[in-house]
């Protein structure tokens, strides 16, 4: 099984979209590509059922000129269901992050797309982009965890300390924000690395 989430491309183009009915997105690619739900950490495989949380592994069936080969997608997953009032028959899900970005904080489970949640909502006074800066492969980190968080204007403390407040009462945990303005913070891509080395 290959394990580089840059290849999925190489599986198929787009194969999620969500419907009218907003209730997660829809796997598109029934018939083409086989998806499975597996243990981020033991790679055992799940059941596809609502309320399950695992990592997506896709094999591409009807794709020419390759090999059959197994992916890992590496985006950490929540079932929202096997049906929906639209009439699709293909599971539907949202995705909480990447397992390569999750840390443990004190035994938990953290993904960065939660910590984006939350600055998201000091809107448009920051960007909503944030990322976490952590020791070179380490997952346990110790509080205070230190978090850049993209500033479109001038810095703030008071501002800092309102998202370290709002963080550690959603998430649970203390963090040190650091305000970073946008030529520094960089762009995004393809993939955007919301954890850092630092």
């Amino acid at each position: 099984m290959l394990t580089d989430p840059q290849r999925i491309g190489d599986v198929a183009p787009s194969l999620f979209g969500e419907c009218p009915e907003q209730m997660g997105m829809h796997f598109c690619g029934i018939g083409h590509v086989w998806p499975e739900l597996v243990d981020p950490d033991g790679r055992e495989p799940m059941e596809i059922e609502a309320g399950a949380i695992g990592e997506l592994a896709y094999t591409a069936l009807t794709r020419e000129a390759m090999p059959v080969i197994r992916f890992l997608g590496g985006d950490v997953i929540r079932i929202e269901g096997t049906s929906c009032p639209c009439g699709r028959t293909s599971f539907r899900m949202r995705c909480l992050g990447r397992r390569d970005d999750m840390f443990i904080v004190r035994g938990v489970n953290v993904y960065p797309s939660a910590v984006l949640a939350v600055v998201a909502g000091f809107r448009p006074i920051v960007t909503g982009w944030a990322r976490v800066v952590r020791p070179t492969g380490e997952v346990r980190m110790e509080p205070p965890v230190p978090i850049e968080v993209e500033l479109p204007g001038q810095p703030d403390p008071a501002l800092a300390t309102r998202i370290e407040e709002r963080l550690r009462a959603h998430l649970t945990f203390r963090c040190r924000v650091r305000l970073v303005q946008t030529a520094e913070f960089g762009n995004s891509s393809y993939k955007t690395p919301f954890t850092v080395s630092g």
